[in-house]
């Protein structure tokens, strides 16, 4: 018998080998989140100047009596220094409005500064149990144990019962890791897709303050979404509004079964709730994730 014929029967041979497929999954899996958390390490950083710009706005308001109608610059009192200081404003609009614009990014960055916390605690939180599993996979030396790691490790293939559950093709059909998203192209589509198109437990996106399609993932399954395939709704929300020019806008997520028709609303009105929001950042290569049903 050949040595290579031996490597090949070699129970310990084949732990290896499996412990090594399994550690470069998840060492890709690793370097993701670790990209994605450096990502919200940077958002984090611009969005902390929210409370300067709140008291921008602060100062303004509280002197906004002797400050002339509007002005490129306006020297200020700043309390907490006491000292003059000059705050640049958009000689376009009034004192008053620049200063409305300070409150109006001050809430947006401290909307943002708060999604970004919790997502980055949730990217902390899956480095972490990545690491684990890594170090529990050097520690196995089951084989059957390390198959079936390795079994639910693998990406999810396009589930026939999606399919069959969804019966036909509405509006833009998208296969991302297995999952099938659809987006309505219309207002009629976007009814389609709440009432008809997958169950309650399937989940909607919607761009946030922005008119926009409406997008369904057909999950399958009770639960919930992993944070992949809620980044890859919110993109395809994002990019399917009337904010597509945009790199970043906040999208709102739900199960369907918390959506609402809208009483005697147009087609595509509807009310939700249990919402979350995620910050969708838009995505470039969408396109080659388009999913065509056959005849």
């Amino acid at each position: 018998m050949s040595n290579f014929g031996q490597r090949q029967n070699d129970p310990d041979r084949g732990v290896e080998l499996l412990k090594e497929k399994i550690t470069v999954i998840l060492g890709k899996k690793l370097k993701k989140v670790n990209k994605r958390i450096k990502n919200i390490s940077k958002d984090l950083s611009a969005f902390k100047r929210h409370s300067e710009l709140s008291k921008m706005g602060e100062m303004i308001k509280a002197q906004l009596h002797r400050l002339p109608l509007k002005a490129s610059t306006v020297n200020v009192k700043d309390w907490e220094n006491d000292k003059e200081i000059a705050l640049t404003l958009d000689p376009l609009l009034t004192v008053k409005q620049n200063m409305s614009l300070f409150f109006k990014k001050a809430s947006k960055m401290k909307r943002g500064s708060e999604i970004a916390g919790k997502r980055y605690e949730e990217g902390m939180k899956e480095a972490s149990k990545i690491n684990k599993q890594i170090n529990e996979v050097e520690s196995m030396t089951d084989i059957a144990e390390l198959k079936e790691v390795y079994k639910k490790l693998l990406p999810p293939v396009a589930a026939k019962k999606q399919v069959k559950r969804v019966r036909k093709q509405v509006g833009k059909a998208y296969l991302f890791k297995g999952y099938l998203f659809f987006v309505g192209r219309s207002d009629l589509e976007n009814d389609e897709l709440v009432k008809h198109v997958g169950n309650g437990n399937d989940w909607w996106f919607h761009i946030k303050d922005y008119p926009g399609s409406h997008v369904v993932l057909i999950l399958g399954s009770k639960e919930p979404p992993d944070f992949d395939l809620i980044l890859f709704g919110s993109a395809l929300a994002l990019s399917n509004s009337k904010a597509a020019a945009s790199d970043s806008e906040e999208v709102i997520y739900t199960q369907k079964k918390y959506l609402r028709k809208v009483r005697r609303g147009k087609p595509g009105q509807f009310l939700f709730s249990n919402e979350k929001t995620v910050n969708a950042r838009r995505r470039d290569d969408l396109k080659k994730f388009r999913y065509i049903f056959e005849d």
